[in-house]
């Protein structure tokens, strides 16, 4: 999945917690950090940082892989 834009990450963030059927408080806890946390990057109140994703990401079971633009390969 092509993520462009912070908020565009914190979406997918969300959606994949939900197909992970964890809750806010389920994955926060996992994650070392507040529900409050949690619900402010969701709703993209709060900035993602590179290792925020790359940790959620790896928590709920993704990589995070950067392909260059003009062959679609791994970088």
């Amino acid at each position: 999945m092509k993520i462009t834009s912070t908020k565009q990450a914190n979406q997918v963030l969300h959606t994949l917690r939900r197909l992970a059927n964890l809750s806010r408080p389920g994955l926060s806890r996992r994650l070392h950090v507040s529900s409050q946390t949690l619900r402010d990057r969701e709703q993209n109140r709060r900035g993602l940082s590179v290792d925020a994703l790359v940790e959620t990401a790896n928590v709920l079971g993704y990589d995070v892989i950067l392909l260059r633009r003009e062959t679609g390969r791994p970088a």
